[in-house]
């Protein structure tokens, strides 16, 4: 079987902008269905797996990991110039991937990346393509500015993490030329420096990097409404909208929890709204995952005052 941006369509209830379509048109979504046999197999491995306690938790004390890992993808790209080596080693590991709660085998090249650029696609066509200044926070190396720039060719892109390694990527992209109008500088989640202003009328942009910082969210939300963009955008492994009452979505939400993933994040950006401090513009799950987590949420919001 083989997915194209209609099925996307159909999983959203949506309708894509032409700019996305031609994008996803350019990739490859090769699958083929797992039994019922299979998938029981696959649900018992991963509670198995939690129960084993297999699983590293995420936080501060992860930095140097982060650092290493991006580190390897640094020197790769050093030494060929191939952006190519920028896409994060995770991706690839397993062939299992989630598509409306169920469990798939992908057989085509970088289903997984290009399951996650579908997303992209569609959020950053909706929403970034007359941005003047966007800031990735927790952008690693660069690779999903890159992928950003094909919808928006002029923006200023800012990518900030808290791995030194990062930082030379991004420079490096910028001095090669591969991408003049980007430059990359330090963050930390955990402890935001208010010094660093983001100009105004700014698009903020989190992909999967929200979930390292487990509960320790109220210090990036107070940066974020000190800061006022005009639009933050999340693509993150949010867990409030999956199904506990689902055998699939219960193993996502388990595992999210072993790993000490983001919570309580998207219910403070509620009661925000509540309170008539932020706005909302979607809040959504896209029903695509990986072997382990239902991994993409969208949340979309902007402050009020």
């Amino acid at each position: 079987m083989k997915l194209t941006y209609r099925d996307f369509e159909h999983l959203w209830s949506t309708s894509l902008l032409p700019i996305a379509i031609n994008e996803i048109n350019k990739m490859d979504y090769e699958y083929e269905a797992l039994t019922q046999g299979e998938e029981n197999e696959l649900i018992n491995e991963i509670h198995r797996e939690i129960l084993e306690n297999k699983f590293i938790k995420a936080g501060q004390d992860r930095k140097a990991a982060w650092e290493k890992g991006w580190d390897e993808n640094l020197q790769n790209f050093r030494r060929t110039k191939n952006v190519d080596e920028l896409v994060p080693k995770y991706f690839g590991k397993s062939n299992i991937a989630r598509l409306g709660q169920r469990f798939i085998r992908s057989t085509s090249k970088n289903f997984d990346l290009n399951m996650l650029r579908v997303i992209q696609a569609r959020v950053f066509s909706e929403y970034l393509v007359d941005a003047k200044d966007i800031y990735e926070f927790g952008c690693g190396t660069g690779h999903n500015l890159l992928f950003l720039r094909r919808f928006n060719l002029e923006a200023s892109l800012v990518g900030l993490d808290w791995a030194k390694s990062s930082q030379e990527i991004l420079l490096l992209l910028n001095k090669t030329q591969v991408n003049k109008n980007i430059f990359g500088r330090r963050f930390d989640y955990f402890s935001p420096d208010d010094n660093f202003k983001l100009e105004p009328s700014s698009a903020v942009l989190t992909i999967a990097s929200l979930e390292q910082i487990g509960d320790k969210h109220k210090p990036f939300i107070d940066y974020l409404l000190k800061n006022r963009p005009s639009i933050v955008i999340h693509v993150e492994p949010f867990r409030d909208l999956l199904d506990d009452q689902d055998s699939i979505d219960l193993t996502s939400i388990e595992y999210m929890k072993q790993r000490n993933y983001i919570e309580g994040y998207c219910q403070e950006i509620l009661d925000l709204q509540n309170s008539n401090r932020v706005r909302v513009h979607l809040f959504e799950r896209t029903f695509i995952g990986s072997k382990y987590v239902d991994g993409y949420t969208i949340l979309v919001w902007s402050p009020t005052q």
